[in-house]
């Protein structure tokens, strides 16, 4: 008797100290998927697939576009109203498109911060899905495009200054060819 009784406490301590262990790397796991979300330069955020309205939003939101993450999550329009106006109609009947066929997406369009600067995001969206397939939760990160958004419009702007500096040169501009390309001088 004594013997078995031993080894039931054997077995129960060694069964906490496995618990613990299972229970610091838990922890740490989550510290290390909290530091990688809240330092990654993208808005980390999920939704409910029915409202859209948020139920997580990681602290870049707020370093991004200025408003507190509590209005964020507990404003159910929140996001539909900071979409800049000429997007929004666009971005939204997307959205709701591509969570009704069940497909991840993408979408860009403009937001405006709090400060009122007008900046272009990107939205990358995973569905999740419950056991019987219904999607329940939406999962994306959000990324500033605006560098990659604007670059066209300033070549543009570059190229129209130019073709305004030249326009009153009669004859346009001539420039002699560089020396050492073998062309006689005329």
């Amino acid at each position: 008797g004594e013997e078995g009784g031993q080894r039931r406490a054997m077995r129960c301590g060694g069964d906490w100290s496995e618990s613990r262990r299972l229970g610091a790397a838990a922890e740490e796991s989550e510290r290390r998927l909290r530091d990688t979300v809240q330092t990654r330069d993208a808005i980390v955020w999920e939704a409910d697939a029915a409202t859209f309205q948020f139920t997580f939003v990681s602290q870049r939101a707020e370093d991004f576009l200025g408003y507190p993450i509590g209005q964020w999550t507990s404003q159910p329009d929140f996001w539909a109203n900071h979409i800049h106006p000429e997007d929004r109609a666009e971005t939204l009947a997307y959205r709701l498109r591509e969570v009704e066929t069940g497909r991840d997406y993408e979408v860009e369009y403009r937001m405006r911060a709090a400060d009122g600067r007008v900046t272009w995001l990107r939205d990358i969206v995973r569905l999740v899905r419950d056991s019987s397939e219904t999607v329940v939760r939406l999962r994306g990160v959000t990324v500033d495009i605006n560098e990659r958004r604007r670059a066209p419009e300033g070549v543009l702007a570059s190229e129209a200054k130019n073709s305004t500096l030249f326009e009153g040169v009669p004859g346009g501009v001539c420039a002699p060819p560089p020396a050492g390309l073998g062309l006689a001088d005329t």
